[in-house]
């Protein structure tokens, strides 16, 4: 569960430095570094993510192996998108995002027997 926190908080920095490169479009160069240290960081998360999700699936079954899996691929998408200046992206999915981050964890819980 560490590993969908550290996901969740990856992609919401990601959107929050995109934000504020978009806020201040004057120098291109003046966020490139925080935007590809960013990215950069996304990109770890998400594969230590998915390294767990091949545990899950292991451990808890294939089923819950595939809601990591889909959990993950909707925030690839989202991320993909900021990088891309989809900007608006996050806040669509910011619902969505939620009730499957819940539901893993509760899934994932249920499943090791941890109240």
């Amino acid at each position: 569960m560490r590993k969908l926190r550290a996901l969740e908080d990856g992609l919401f920095s990601l959107q929050t430095i995109f934000q504020a490169k978009a806020k201040k479009p004057g120098d291109p160069n003046a966020f490139m570094e925080r935007t590809l240290t960013q990215a950069h960081h996304w990109r770890k998360v998400a594969e230590e993510f998915d390294e767990a999700a091949m545990l899950v699936r292991v451990v808890c079954g294939k089923k819950l192996g595939a809601q990591c899996d889909e959990f993950g691929a909707i925030l690839d998408m989202i991320a993909a998108k900021i990088i891309k200046n989809d900007l608006g992206v996050y806040s669509e999915w910011t619902s969505e995002m939620s009730q499957r981050s819940v539901a893993l964890t509760m899934a994932i819980r249920k499943e090791l027997d941890v109240e």
